[in-house]
């Protein structure tokens, strides 16, 4: 699936809007997915940051909690993801495991200065029987 349009300058924001508190984003930038159908208004991208931020504007500052994962890296385009989704659900069905919260993708290098064939995108999906990551 491709990335909505203007995803990425949700980062450029948030990042402005943390160097204007005094800090600098402290993880790769992430995105989480109630499904992974392209929808923008099902897409909540972040990264995180020390305590002490308000969020403004339509930005809002979470936790997040921890949880066990069912992880695998993607390397390639965006547009070329959703088989990368297919084999982590097929690996977690063969292995007796449940989604149990949103999908995750972190993205490990950046689509502004890395060839489309070489961008890395650690997938997660949470595991187990509580909801790791809902809202």
């Amino acid at each position: 699936a491709e990335l909505p349009r203007g995803f990425f300058h949700r980062y450029a924001l948030m990042t402005r809007h943390a160097l204007e508190h005094g800090q600098a984003p402290a993880s790769p930038p992430f995105a989480v997915y109630e499904n992974n159908d392209g929808n923008a208004a099902d897409v909540e991208a972040g990264f995180t940051i020390d305590a002490g931020i308000e969020g403004e504007g339509g930005m809002l500052v979470k936790r997040l909690p921890g949880g066990t994962v069912a992880s695998l890296i993607h390397r390639g385009a965006y547009a070329d993801i959703e088989p990368s989704y297919f084999q982590l659900l097929e690996w977690m069905h063969e292995n007796g495991l449940q989604r149990a919260g949103r999908f995750m993708e972190v993205y490990l290098n950046s689509p502004i200065d890395t060839p489309e064939a070489e961008l890395l995108t650690q997938i997660m999906v949470p595991v187990g029987p509580e909801a790791a990551n809902d809202p």
